[in-house]
């Protein structure tokens, strides 16, 4: 039997690939932290869900469920002051709702 924990888990890493494949086919450098990716770099003691860079620019996803959205306020805040200090760095919030559904919650 799968747990909500492991349910929520397996929706979180279909959304992370999704847009890790979307950046790759915007031939972004992609590292995830999931199964068949590089990962990626530590960003002030956080790894975020995706680090793509493509030239000069740079891209920070993190992928969140329903529940952790609300408990990994202080990670979403450092991927978010990561990207103001850091030039052509842009942070990237999504909500994983189910495995097809993954929504943009905010871009900084």
């Amino acid at each position: 039997m799968v747990t909500y924990r492991e349910r929520e888990y397996t929706i979180h890493d279909s959304c992370v690939n999704r847009q890790a494949l979307r950046l790759v086919a915007e031939r972004y450098q992609v590292k995830a932290d999931i199964y068949g990716y590089d990962k990626p770099e530590i960003i002030n003691g956080y790894i975020p869900d995706i680090q793509a860079t493509n030239n000069n620019k740079t891209i920070i996803i993190e992928v969140e469920g329903k529940d952790s959205i609300n408990e990994d306020k202080k990670q979403i805040d450092t991927f978010k002051k990561y990207a103001q200090y850091n030039y052509n760095t842009t942070f990237e919030l999504y909500l994983a709702i189910n495995k097809t559904k993954c929504l943009l919650r905010g871009t900084w």
